[in-house]
């Protein structure tokens, strides 16, 4: 188990060298996109609280164009990727990045899929705590029992299925089946994967401490790093890690999702 943890930190490690590597060659280009990505919400909710009393058909109508351009930056940030990844540094655009229609159609219907499974997950710990009331034990411990296994259920999930976005923009892969590959190729991968998301997420975190303890200036410093150079390099970061694990698949080109559950 040691030798494996040593492992899969060096493989960390060198994904994230490669990464910095390919930031620091297109680093404004990406950084752009990813401010933009996080403008997006902000735009809204100022333009929600202005536009308040307008009618609420214009108010859904505000909010489907707002999440679709929030998924199409996250979106076009993968695909500019792959482009770096793939292509001559002159050949490499932000226009050209832009996710086809197609692209983010099947992007959101792999979202609701995947949250509609974690809704089964709930109700079936739900019931399966059931059991737990006729044992004796409070209906609320039972509640809190069952809640706390689905959550951490659906946290590895969540992790599992993460590359699904990338089978789609760089295979145009079905949802469902892009969702079941995301599912393989991080079979046995799962450790790695959770260093790298714990390695970025150390800083976010540390962000959130700062901010809440109300250390002003240490949290502006922290949140200017995480948005210059930890976010951006999380990015590439995971676009590398799905190009190394798809260059390691040997599995089935439409697997079952039981065979890779564990």
């Amino acid at each position: 188990m040691i030798d494996f943890l040593k492992e899969s930190t060096f493989a960390v490690k060198d994904v994230i060298q490669l990464a910095r590597v390919v930031l620091k060659r297109y680093y404004f280009a990406i950084v752009g996109l990813c401010l933009l990505l996080f403008l997006v919400p902000t735009i809204s909710r100022v333009l929600a609280a202005l536009l308040n009393d307008i009618h609420p058909i214009l108010n859904i109508l505000f909010l489907l164009i707002f999440v679709l351009t929030y998924f199409g930056f996250q979106l076009t940030i993968i695909k500019y990727i792959f482009h770096a990844l793939d292509k001559e540094e002159n050949e490499v655009s932000v226009i050209k990045a832009w996710p086809s229609t197609t692209e983010v159609i099947n992007f959101l219907l792999g979202t609701l899929s995947f949250i509609i499974c974690c809704l089964i997950i709930l109700a079936v710990f739900a019931l399966l705590g059931l059991p737990l009331v006729y044992m004796g034990v409070s209906k609320e411990d039972a509640v809190t029992i069952a809640i706390s296994i689905a959550t951490l259920v659906i946290f590895i999930a969540s992790i599992r299925v993460v590359f699904f976005p990338y089978f789609i923009i760089d295979r145009q892969i079905q949802p469902l089946r892009a969702l079941r590959l995301s599912l393989a190729i991080t079979r046995g991968n799962f450790v790695k994967i959770l260093l790298l998301l714990s390695f970025f997420a150390i800083f976010h975190i540390l962000y959130l401490y700062l901010e809440y303890n109300e250390f002003l200036g240490l949290s502006l410093v922290v949140l200017f790093i995480n948005s210059f150079f930890i976010i951006p390099l999380s990015s590439v970061a995971l676009a590398i890690a799905y190009r190394i694990m798809m260059s390691e698949y040997k599995g089935d080109q439409d697997p079952d999702v039981m065979d890779n559950i564990i």
